[in-house]
């Protein structure tokens, strides 16, 4: 990725041994850089496991996404339930961490939308 080609052999492929002239650059996209993966949404992320039976009817959604809202993120079209610090016991029981010292969350609410959608008409490319 970048503005010309390269002449170093660091290509690790296979038989790239063969391939003697200068490296191109191909311009890249952002899955070239974050790998479209795609995670489980859960309201409730410490509640049931998911069955073999229910894998399809779980809704997916990119694992970048999923990772912001796990670090605190509101997103209002994904909601999830938050919870207190908790203490996991067992694979199935889970109790909250000394519930007398701690205080109810606020749910935050944002002003304006986190996200929000350029028109096409607008976008200007870095280059």
């Amino acid at each position: 990725m970048g503005p010309a080609g390269h002449p170093f052999k660091s290509c690790r492929g296979q038989q790239t041994e063969h391939h003697k002239g200068l490296r191109e650059w191909t311009k890249a996209t952002v899955d070239d850089l974050i790998l479209p993966v795609e995670a489980y949404h859960l309201y409730d992320r410490l509640g049931n496991l998911i069955t073999h039976e229910e894998r399809f009817s779980i809704p997916r959604i990119p694992a970048i996404n999923e990772l912001c809202i796990q670090a605190g993120v509101n997103l209002p079209k994904l909601p999830t339930k938050r919870r207190k610090p908790v203490i996991r016991i067992s694979k199935s029981e889970i109790i909250d961490a000394n519930e007398d010292d701690l205080l109810d969350p606020m749910p935050e609410v944002s002003p304006e939308p986190i996200l929000t959608e350029i028109p096409v008409s607008e976008i200007v490319s870095p280059c």
